[in-house]
């Protein structure tokens, strides 16, 4: 039976399974600081060998755990506005190939980091929702956009009665994004022998969320994560 979902689109995100071909990109990310200074299960992925090992393992889960996985994350990249203004010109005047134009105007999908449907560590029955985003791909709503579409999938078709968060204590903006989702916080016990904040969301907060627009969850959730800040 092939992995659900084997593709999972939105209106800027696509996920996929790892690949091979992913390795260095996967490497690229964990080398940069940013990215894992507030880990709270941070791996050697940096290492091409650990990384190479990682894909390996992932594409075997793929096979085994249908619906379940870390998953490739791209992000749609728009076409730069002024180069496509420039060739329309040039094709109405006869200068350039309808056909260039359409090279130009083709979708651009970058890697931008990963998404995650996971067991969690040391709690296997205990289903995690995660994502680990590349620094350029942070502040534009994509952990909120790629989490609302995991989160349809898992009480969708999965079918599951709760899922699972956990991030760094001091990660306000993964506090802000899963507050926002509709998760609970819990507060803070060990993950992997270090603290992590742990969240929880059921079914029915996942339904109850859904009937507040996405700006005002947010709203709510900022201004609850600095009461606690105060």
């Amino acid at each position: 039976m092939a992995p659900f979902p084997p593709l999972l689109q939105t209106a800027r995100l696509r996920l996929r399974r790892f690949t091979p071909a992913d390795v260095p990109a996967l490497v690229a990310m964990h080398r940069e600081p940013r990215v894992r200074e507030l880990l709270v299960d941070d791996q050697p992925l940096d290492d091409p060998a650990v990384a190479a090992d990682f894909v390996r393992r992932m594409q075997a889960w793929y096979h085994d755990h249908p619906g379940l996985g870390i998953w490739h994350a791209e992000r749609l990249q728009p076409a730069d506005a002024a180069a496509l203004a420039e060739a329309r010109a040039a094709v109405a005047a006869g200068e350039l190939d309808a056909a260039a134009l359409a090279w130009l105007d083709r979708p651009d999908w970058q890697f931008c980091g990963w998404f995650n449907l996971m067991p969690m560590s040391g709690q296997p029955p205990r289903i995690e929702l995660g994502c680990r985003l590349r620094p350029e791909a942070w502040g534009g709503g994509l952990a909120l956009e790629g989490g609302e579409a995991l989160l349809a999938q898992a009480f969708g078709p999965l079918a599951l009665g709760e899922v699972w968060a956990v991030c760094h204590p001091q990660h306000r903006s993964v506090d802000v994004v899963l507050r926002t989702l509709g998760f609970d916080a819990l507060g803070t016990a060990a993950y992997d022998g270090r603290p992590a904040a742990h969240y929880r969301l059921d079914r029915a907060g996942w339904q109850a969320a859904q009937r507040h627009g996405l700006r005002e969850r947010r709203r709510h959730a900022v201004a609850a994560v600095r009461a606690l800040a105060a």
